[in-house]
């Protein structure tokens, strides 16, 4: 499983499914090469998962970036997070961990959205893996409104 590296058990944000990161934090990548190195030539067996939903959190000092302050607020779905977005909420792609975050009415959410989609695709083809699923459908943009 890749995603589900913070949430509701933390008091401060955090990208759900992170490709990269530092210190302790558990990552797409870190998950990968462990199973890598132990299944080998087998890699083309395994799957990213890749999350339609991401961790909330409201914020509880005026810091919006990832490992800000905060109490967890439950899980948006992309959905209801594209709605954020087109609503105002600032959405900030990091380049160091190479993930999705937004923020907006003192409220916090990591997620993938197309371009940290792009990169784990990227990240798929360029080490062989098998591919990718989506956890879960319900939270895909059925009516078009997140664009791409």
């Amino acid at each position: 499983m890749t995603y589900d590296y913070h949430g509701s058990w933390e008091s401060s944000t955090g990208i759900n499914a992170p490709r990269y990161g530092s210190g302790t934090i558990y990552t797409v990548d870190q998950s990968a090469q462990y199973w890598i190195a132990r299944i080998g030539s087998n890699k083309n067996k395994l799957l990213l998962g890749i999350p339609f939903y991401g961790p909330s959190w409201r914020l509880t000092s005026g810091n919006t970036g990832i490992s800000s302050p905060g109490s967890p607020a439950g899980h948006l779905k992309y959905n209801q997070i594209c709605q954020n977005v087109r609503n105002g909420w600032t959405r900030v792609f990091d380049n160091g961990q190479q993930g999705t975050y937004a923020f907006g009415n003192n409220q916090w959410v990591g997620y993938d959205d197309a371009q940290s989609i792009q990169v784990k695709i990227n990240y798929i083809n360029n080490n062989g893996l098998g591919g990718g699923f989506i956890w879960e459908m319900s939270g895909d943009d059925s009516t078009g409104s997140c664009g791409s």
